[in-house]
């Protein structure tokens, strides 16, 4: 039935009974190299489905040897597809399992030669040779390849990338900090989340004084991390930054309690703990912090030196706190 169908279309038509096929052949019948196959058919025609594509990964994902088959399968194809554009899409595929999902250097690395043979301006083909001229320092070179890349590329965690890289080249390399966070700038137009661009924002913003934008930064730097540790030090510098530059210790005391709720090892945040319930003469605070910081010790003279501070702070502010 869908074969018959499959042969009388063309275009966007075929790619969705082929899809039809690839659901029928993979739910209902088990037959992980026919829906494979299938699901290759429909991405020669539409080599930017993506909706394909994850159904390919989920295919390949499903069983021992099957990135392996999923590569070679894609590599016969390429050798019966008449166009280089299409050729270069479906190259461009396999360079983007290899460097995510399958972790194969080798893989990405020969069919972005291929690539270079079916489309010698592709953004990807320009990223690479903006790598071989960073290695040799030709800077130059280096910053006229991520351009002709960016001005190719479609997807915007791509365009994200590639400013990225423009704006650390600019940063480091060839020296130019308005530039530099022009480019971080655009990345975050893209990606509000974009952890690099936050990150060479906030080296810019600290070099420059702009003590005011670095609040903001460090503020969606602490938004946009996933990691703990990376949200703990976003979060120990905004911290710092509100108590030492702004003298804002009952801001700053907030990001610290956070830091130290989120990482209850982290010492800079229990410092600062210390230091702004101090500045606050908030004495019934400070006590609190220092038993916090002497139960959960790491190290048996860590927990020793914060009992003698609660100590004292209880010797010298009796009529705040109960007696020791």
């Amino acid at each position: 039935f869908y074969l018959s169908r499959i042969e009388l279309q063309d275009g966007a038509p075929k790619v969705a009974l082929l899809e039809q096929l690839a659901e029928v052949l993979w739910e209902e019948l088990g037959d992980a190299a026919a829906a494979r196959d299938a699901l290759i058919d429909a991405l020669a025609i539409d080599p930017g489905d993506d909706e394909t594509a994850e159904f390919l990964e989920t295919v390949a994902l499903s069983r021992d040897g099957g990135w392996t088959a999923l590569v070679d399968a894609i590599a016969a194809k390429i050798l019966l597809v008449d166009d280089n554009p299409t050729k270069a899409r479906l190259a461009e595929r396999v360079v983007r399992w290899a460097r995510g999902e399958m972790n194969d250097s080798a893989t990405a690395d020969r069919f972005l030669a291929s690539m270079r043979t079916f489309d010698p301006a592709h953004p990807l083909v320009h990223q690479r040779l903006a790598t071989v001229y960073g290695g040799a320092g030709a800077w130059d070179a280096q910053r006229e390849s991520l351009a002709r890349a960016l001005s190719r590329a479609e997807r915007d965690e791509d365009r994200s990338a590639l400013l990225v890289s423009l704006g650390q080249l600019h940063e480091d390399k060839i020296p130019n900090a308005k530039l530099a966070a022009d480019y971080f700038e655009r990345a975050l137009a893209l990606d509000p989340c974009c952890l690099p661009a936050l990150e060479g924002l906030e080296r810019i913003c600290r070099t420059a004084e702009q003590y005011p934008r670095l609040v903001e930064i460090l503020g969606a730097q602490m938004d946009a991390a996933t990691d703990v540790a990376v949200r703990v030090a976003s979060l120990v510098r905004l911290g710092e930054l509100l108590e030492h530059h702004f003298v804002r210790p009952r801001e700053a005391v907030q990001k610290y309690a956070l830091a130290r709720e989120l990482d209850g090892s982290s010492r800079a945040a229990a410092d600062g703990l210390e230091r702004c319930w101090h500045a606050m003469r908030d004495w019934e605070k400070l006590a609190a912090a220092l038993e916090q910081r002497a139960a959960t010790a790491g190290e048996p003279r860590e927990a020793i030196a914060a009992l003698e501070r609660l100590g004292e702070v209880r010797e010298s502010k009796p009529q705040d706190l109960e007696g020791a």
